[in-house]
């Protein structure tokens, strides 16, 4: 019962632009954290949720046609 009226609570403060609300950790003023580590932590959000940029890779064959291969993963 209280954290749903605490919840609550912070969510009507929100609508009224009294309580700030944070998009990113960045936003927040204590936080000291620099773009190449916020790059980074992205990046391995992606490896955990088996999604990086390097999983479709396209190339060309032979004979001229364009593939896209998609590499298997180590699933846990």
């Amino acid at each position: 019962m209280p954290e749903n009226l605490i919840s609550k609570t912070k969510a009507v403060l929100q609508r009224m632009n009294v309580l700030p609300v944070l998009n990113e950790v960045q936003d927040h003023k204590k936080v000291m954290i620099s773009d190449l580590d916020v790059a980074r932590i992205k990046k391995y959000q992606r490896l955990y949720e088996g999604n990086p940029e390097w999983k479709v890779q396209t190339f060309r064959n032979i004979n001229g046609q364009t593939m896209v291969e998609h590499l298997k993963m180590m699933k846990n």
